[in-house]
């Protein structure tokens, strides 16, 4: 396989030739003009591209590991089952790219723009990006475990069955996010915000909720075992037959939330207001913490197994 210079690829980008499965291995193209340019299953370990401009290429199946892309505009990129472990993707633009089935394992994504990017069952494991930036972005099935995410955007993305366990996602923002079926067991989501999300059957047990915003969501049967709710506002959210069994309520705000059928057991409860919350169903067995008076207003509005 020959090993091409920098000046053959612009040679032959002139020529409108395509790289397919060429050799490109540490080979430097920082701030090149690469539009519409052909690399799929082209071998670019560890090249350097940083600042290229990379709009619509194909690299579809091609290996980038430990490759250099910071401030690379990929938008509308082709990067189908690309390999990009250990990349720096630091503040590129992937708007609009196509991720399917890629692997950025380990890969840097600080202040990344994913917006309306497709990473389809992508791995973004120990993933690393702070204020990146994945609006309107499909995550469906993606692998993001063990990633640290802080303060990046959410906004209307699709992680539906997404798998974020033991992630660090503070100060994370997810509006009207689908996160049906999402795993964030043992994840940190201190101070995230989820207004409107779609929680149905999410999994937060064990995870980190302190300062999170979980206002107006749906979190019908989600599991919340053992997490950790610290001034957490839950206003006017339906937590319908949800799992808490375990978890922690400090200053929790439940005003209008709906509780009906929720797995309470053994949960522990300082400084919460139930006025306003739907309690019928709700089990609360070998819960500590409640006062008197609340004893009396659980039961009064048909909570079950309320100790006495």
């Amino acid at each position: 396989m020959t090993l091409l210079t920098p000046q053959d690829v612009h040679h032959q980008l002139e020529q409108h030739q395509s790289f397919h499965k060429a050799e490109l291995s540490c080979i430097d193209l920082q701030n090149s003009c690469l539009d519409r340019a052909r690399f799929s299953e082209a071998y670019l370990r560890s090249a350097n591209l940083a600042g290229a401009s990379c709009r619509d290429s194909n690299f579809r199946k091609a290996t980038l590991n430990k490759a250099v892309l910071a401030t690379a505009d990929l938008m509308g990129a082709n990067l189908t089952a690309t390999k990009l472990n250990l990349a720096n993707l630091t503040r590129a633009c992937l708007e609009s790219v196509q991720a399917k089935r890629a692997v950025f394992y380990g890969a840097v994504l600080d202040g990344a723009m994913c917006r309306d990017a497709d990473f389809t069952q992508a791995d973004l494991r120990q993933a690393q990006g702070q204020a990146a930036d994945f609006t309107a972005a499909q995550l469906l099935k993606a692998q993001l475990g063990a990633s640290v995410l802080n303060q990046s955007q959410f906004t209307r993305a699709n992680l539906r069955k997404a798998n974020l366990e033991s992630a660090i996602l503070t100060d994370t923002q997810w509006h009207e996010s689908n996160l049906e079926w999402a795993n964030f067991c043992r994840a940190d989501l201190t101070g995230a915000d989820f207004h409107n999300a779609d929680l149905i059957a999410a999994n937060f047990r064990a995870t980190n909720l302190s300062l999170v915003q979980l206002v107006n969501v749906e979190a019908i049967e989600a599991n919340f075992a053992q997490a950790i709710l610290l001034d957490t506002n839950l206003s006017h959210s339906c937590l319908f037959s949800a799992n808490f069994e375990g978890a922690y309520f400090t200053r929790v705000q439940l005003m209008g939330a709906n509780l009906r059928q929720a797995n309470l057991e053994n949960t522990v409860w300082e400084e919460v207001d139930f006025a306003g919350v739907q309690v019928q169903g709700a089990i609360f067995a070998n819960a500590q913490g409640l006062t008197s008076a609340q004893k009396e207003t659980l039961r009064a509005q048909g909570a079950l197994n309320v100790p006495q």
